[in-house]
């Protein structure tokens, strides 16, 4: 796929929508919805979009349950259009049928602690290398978080693997020749575990206290 001619100029928030996926089943932590597993009093998704959508024309948010919940933190929420919880990239198919902005900011929904620039560092990093898709990467292990930007074209891709049996979202980034944006471990910690809940209450403390 060809890079448009509009990476010449860098997108601005007007041309950028917003994805939160929190269509998980969270098996590790019980099948709680995680999205709405509260930390510091909040539920990670308003974590996450209290980040993301000063940074974004319009937040959409994938989830299978609890869809009057997630109304509340987006302009739309969207159920995966596949059925039996098949993974981010059934939420970037289903994002694919709607979104209109030239670009989207990817993010999932217990990335709780990147930074408020994160989506203009990612647009950025893919204006200066003239690639369709940039994923935040972890400096220090290389592991690619599920947090990126990518042109509107690059979700349809996402149809195409889940009918090849092809659910990570590694592959989606590899279908797309995805570049990498590297951020600070801390930046990407993400939930996954009843552990990782209790780190993630120390970090946010830690973080809350130093303001």
């Amino acid at each position: 796929m060809r890079v448009n001619d509009d990476l010449n100029t860098i997108p601005g928030k007007n041309t950028v929508q917003g994805l939160i996926l929190a269509g998980g089943q969270s098996r590790r932590l019980d099948g709680v919805d995680k999205g709405l597993l509260e930390l510091n009093g909040q539920p990670l998704v308003e974590h996450v979009a209290r980040v993301l959508g000063p940074q974004t024309a319009r937040l959409s948010v994938a989830a299978n349950r609890s869809q009057s919940t997630y109304q509340k933190y987006a302009t739309e929420v969207l159920p995966d259009a596949i059925g039996g919880f098949a993974g981010p990239l059934a939420g970037l198919a289903t994002f694919a049928s709607v979104a209109q902005s030239n670009w989207v900011a990817i993010v999932a929904c217990d990335l709780i602690f990147l930074p408020d620039d994160w989506v203009g560092r990612l647009l950025s990093s893919a204006h200066r290398r003239n690639q369709n898709v940039v994923c935040a990467t972890d400096k220090t292990s290389g592991k690619r978080a599920l947090c990126a930007v990518a042109r509107r074209e690059c979700l349809a891709t996402a149809a195409t693997l889940l009918k090849n049996d092809q659910h990570r979202w590694t592959d989606w980034l590899a279908s797309n020749k995805a570049g990498s944006e590297l951020f600070a471990s801390q930046e990407l910690f993400n939930i996954n575990s009843h552990d990782d809940v209790k780190e993630a209450e120390a970090l946010l403390f830690n973080k809350t206290a130093t303001y």
